[in-house]
This record gives C-alpha cells, structure tokens and sequence, in this order.
C-alpha cells in the first residue's frame, strides 16, 4: 500500500516519509486504510477502492488513478461480498457477482 500513501501525502503537496512514518498523516481514509491492512476483508478494500477513486476523480487526477487499474480493479468491484460495505463506500447497486466469503 506504499503507493496510496505516497499518493494521498502527495495530493496535499507533501512528500511521504517512509510507510513507517505515516500514522496521522492519512486523513480521512487512515481508519479505513488501517481495517484494511489488518483484515484484508475484500468487501472493505472494494470501499477504499472507492474512496480513492472519488478522491483522484475530484483531485483532477483521474489519469494517474486509471494507469494504476488497467481495467483489473473494475472486475474486483464487480464482486460482492458485503452489501454494508458497498453502502459505506456509496456503491451500493454497482457491484453484480456475489462472492461468498
């Protein structure tokens, strides 16, 4: 996960200091990004894929997001594997294959 927060840090204007160093500098998504890296629940990934996709979308920075994916992050979306998920991420309705977990 070093790129996302080489990325999050770098849409502030701030360079990341090394992953060991990130803690309160994550923002918003920090919970988020800690219950992924201790779960590796896949329904809460596809809510912090989310997140970031909003946020370079916003950020004027949809390109730098679209040349990560390659179309691969597309079909992990397409999974479902926790409705409660999808409404914390606001998809709900955009995933269609369930994935029993």
């Amino acid at each position: 996960m070093w790129w996302l927060g080489d990325f999050l840090l770098g849409l502030d204007g701030r360079r990341a200091p090394y992953p060991g160093a990130w803690e309160g500098r994550l923002g918003d998504l920090e919970p988020l990004i800690l219950d992924v890296l201790g779960t590796g629940d896949p329904g809460r990934q596809q809510a912090l894929q989310a997140k970031v996709e909003r946020i370079a979308t916003a950020r004027g920075f949809r390109d730098v997001y679209d040349s990560w994916t390659d179309g691969e992050i597309d079909r992990a979306m397409a999974l479902r594997f926790d409705e409660r998920n999808e409404r914390a991420a606001g998809v709900v309705g955009r995933t269609s294959r369930t994935c029993a977990t």
